[in-house]
């Protein structure tokens, strides 16, 4: 998992974030694996090699004007619906836009 070998950051709403402090974030699959992220509710300014978004279409322009403005990495899409990629590109650019 990413959290062994990387710092990882999870920004998200505080009752989320308060769960994954406590109790760590479970995967399930073919193994059971407990990942202990940092969890946050809002970015610092950051030197993130990487943000993956992974919030709903209706709240991607918000989550990208808060990545774009506090960190200067490629922003990664993987969510459901149309039209994301092309809002990252909008406001982060298509040289930051990476679709998943």
């Amino acid at each position: 998992m990413l959290s062994k070998k990387h710092d990882v950051l999870l920004v998200c709403r505080k009752s989320h974030a308060e769960e994954i402090k406590r109790n760590g974030l479970r995967i399930s699959g073919e193994t059971d694996y407990v990942a202990h992220p940092d969890a946050a509710t809002s970015l610092k300014k950051s030197d993130a090699e990487l943000a993956i978004l992974t919030v709903k279409a209706y709240d991607t322009r918000q989550a990208v004007k808060e990545i774009a403005g506090k960190c200067n990495c490629p922003i990664l899409s993987l969510q459901n619906g149309i039209g994301n990629e092309e809002t990252i590109s909008e406001i982060a650019g298509s040289e930051r836009t990476i679709g998943g």
